[in-house]
């Protein structure tokens, strides 16, 4: 007789499932149904599904708002490609069972407990970008990340946080709309603008741009607003941290109005060079034998910049 390995588990949002680790394994991806478990502890699914607009005639739904979501985001975590991965296992017992509304296993019979097609898919995210649904997912991203944030400090906000703002490329293959080459990266692309949790790696918001605009195109409207919500749901203090190619007055001077303190490169130039090559010289005497870092203040300003503000040179 085997022993018992302890790996029996039965979730709770379905008395009928059991999930039990074996050799003759049945789907190598029954860590969705522990996934489903997790989310109807948490709410989070729920809670976007309450707040999305369905605009569809209930009489002639099959798969339902909160079913289309959940299998949607389950494959995202599961996978990296989420539109292969939702086609590609529109059969997996795991996944189907873990996105249905329905109890016990009836929606393993038949086609009905099928996953959605690609259209009903895609229907769903044109639903989402909706304006006002649209306005929704961002408020639960947000959500969602200060509830994990002060859950993971006893249910109180931080002492002091940063919120990094940065952009990147995601490369599409065909003439999408609003797509465009970036000559930066070298490719045809979207260009998002997101703003995360430095300290924890939780995301904010993201912003969907055409591929060929600024990187601080647009900064100050996604940073601005998160910071103010920020001071309220994350943490007591809030700082900005960002690269070079967001340091212009458009960002900085509301930043200093509003008492945000900040941290963001600078590209060099002559005036910094010659600040750099003053501090760059080695000391006298033996090298060290392992590098050292020193930095040094000055107080510069751009041409750009109404004020000089303090730059910190690092040797």
């Amino acid at each position: 007789m085997g022993e018992d390995q302890g790996t029996r588990f039965q979730p709770d949002f379905n008395g009928s499932l059991c999930i039990e680790g074996r050799r003759d394994r049945l789907t190598s991806h029954a860590g969705v149904v522990l996934l489903r478990e997790i989310d109807e502890k948490l709410g989070v699914t729920s809670a976007l599904n309450a707040s999305v607009a369905d605009p569809r005639d209930p009489s002639r739904v099959t798969h339902s708002q909160s079913e289309l979501l959940r299998s949607w985001l389950y494959a995202m975590v599961s996978e990296r490609t989420t539109a292969i991965a939702v086609s590609e296992r529109i059969d997996d017992s795991a996944l189907r069972v873990a996105s249905s509304d329905r109890r016990g296993v009836s929606m393993l019979d038949g086609d009905d407990g099928r996953l959605a097609s690609q259209p009903t898919r895609s229907r769903l995210l044109a639903n989402l970008a909706r304006e006002g649904n649209l306005a929704a997912v961002q408020a639960a991203v947000f959500g969602s990340a200060a509830r994990a944030i002060r859950a993971m400090n006893d249910g109180d906000r931080l002492d002091e946080c940063t919120l990094d703002i940065d952009s990147f490329p995601h490369e599409v293959h065909g003439h999408q709309e609003s797509s465009e080459f970036n000559a930066h990266y070298g490719m045809r692309c979207f260009h998002p603008l997101g703003v995360m949790v430095g300290e924890t790696g939780h995301w904010l918001d993201l912003t969907l741009r055409e591929g060929n605009v600024h990187t601080a195109e647009g900064a100050e409207y996604i940073l601005l607003p998160l910071i103010e919500r920020a001071r309220t749901e994350i943490a007591n203090v809030v700082h900005a941290r960002g690269d070079a190619g967001f340091v212009g007055p458009k960002l900085l001077d509301p930043l200093d109005a509003a008492g945000v303190r900040y941290a963001f490169r600078l590209r060099t130039n002559k005036i910094l060079q010659v600040h750099e090559e003053i501090h760059a010289r080695r000391p006298q005497g033996r090298r060290p034998e392992a590098p050292r870092t020193w930095c040094h203040d000055i107080e510069y300003r751009a041409e750009i910049w109404e004020k000089p503000r303090r730059v910190v040179i690092v040797v």
